[in-house]
């Protein structure tokens, strides 16, 4: 393994491991009203900006702000629908989660087509068990089943392992024979 696969391997994971740790937080600051939850809440929108940099040095800048717009998009259509529930907001919970996971199928089939060797329906099935994890997460802390949380942090994180590798694999197959995969 090239030290340059091993870079972005790390980086990748890192990313996708913040992506885990601070929707975690964020979700704990909102549901208890904590009062870093601003501060928290702009340290994981953050996330977006760090992927569209890795995504720039394989992609064009393009590639890589729509990758950033569609990630936020992710964070904050969670964050809505979180807020609107716990407002008992229902109705506006629940056209939040619906943009969510249409968000979820523009993320999906927008990889698709950046890299061959990503699909849509592996990323869709991916950001839909993320997704599912992110809901049970929200609704252990509501009902305060505090070793539920425990138990679905620890889901949330494998998998955000496993889309890491998804996202990196499929990198390194698309740019391994050329001198792109190179990190700076």
């Amino acid at each position: 393994m090239k030290s340059s696969e091993l870079d972005l391997i790390l980086e990748v994971n890192n990313l996708w491991e913040q992506h885990a740790f601070w929707t975690k937080i964020a979700i704990t600051s909102i549901v208890m009203g904590l009062p870093y939850e601003e501060s928290v809440v702009n340290r994981l929108l953050r996330n977006p900006l760090d992927f569209a940099r890795i995504f720039s040095v394989y992609y064009n800048r393009k590639t890589a702000m729509e990758f950033e717009r569609l990630l936020t998009e992710h964070l904050l259509f969670a964050a809505k629908m979180i807020k609107e529930y716990i407002a008992g907001n229902i109705q506006d919970a629940k056209k939040a989660e619906m943009d969510w996971y249409k968000n979820a199928d523009e993320i999906a089939k927008f990889l698709s087509h950046i890299n061959p060797y990503w699909t849509k329906k592996d990323w869709q099935k991916a950001f839909y068990i993320h997704l599912e994890q992110v809901e049970e997460l929200v609704d252990s802390l509501i009902n305060e089943s505090y070793n539920a949380v425990i138990l679905i942090t620890d889901e949330l994180e494998s998998h955000a392992l496993d889309m890491a590798e998804m996202m990196w694999q499929g990198i390194i197959k698309q740019f391994h024979q050329t001198s792109q995969l190179v990190r700076s």
